[in-house]
């Protein structure tokens, strides 16, 4: 399970270059204050997920996170940072395509 866990992790950033052309959406205002107030400077977006649009925070110094595979939500009008077993799903649901 640990390799499982790591492999993941690992190739987080990777699977998310390779569909980096979806990541052309316009950011919503909401998506934008939530990075603002977590000190990140933007996001991509990744693709739908349970009708939620998912984005990727992109940290300044371009490196990947480290750590369990975070990700905003949003839908109608609301923005949110994933719970750490929804990362694991969303990751999963992204590598699958």
């Amino acid at each position: 399970l640990l390799k499982k866990v790591l492999l993941l992790i690992s190739n987080n950033f990777v699977s998310l270059r390779k569909i980096s052309p979806m990541a052309k959406k316009t950011l919503p205002q909401v998506v934008k204050e939530l990075l603002s107030e977590s000190g990140l400077p933007n996001a991509v977006y990744v693709g739908e997920w349970e009708n939620q649009a998912v984005y990727h925070p992109i940290f300044g110094d371009g490196q990947p996170s480290v750590g369990l595979p975070s990700y905003i939500l949003h839908a109608d009008d609301t923005a949110r940072w994933t719970e750490p077993g929804e990362g694991f799903k969303i990751l999963e649901h992204f590598m699958e395509k």
